[in-house]
């Protein structure tokens, strides 16, 4: 599953973001070039997870599912936005 976030503040939005993947229980697995987090969240703690990117910046799927598997393998993409 691939998530665009988008933000003001890019440090703020990854510092709230490695405390969001600690608290919901899930494991960062690594960073990649065009990803800023590629982690697996556990399937009981999506919710939270999403609801939690929403505190974070907007947020969309790139890819979609229509089901949720256990756990959720997640890259997500941080990108700026724009003030206005």
């Amino acid at each position: 599953m691939v998530v665009q976030l988008s933000v003001r503040d890019r440090s703020v939005a990854e510092r709230d973001l490695s405390s969001l993947l600690a608290r919901v229980g899930a494991s960062q697995v690594r960073r990649q070039a065009e990803f800023t987090f590629v982690a697996v969240v556990p399937q009981s703690s999506y919710g939270e997870f999403t609801r939690g990117m929403a505190q974070i910046g907007a947020w969309q799927m790139e890819t979609d599912r229509s089901t949720v598997p256990d756990p959720v393998h997640v890259a997500i993409r941080l990108v700026s936005r724009r003030p206005g």
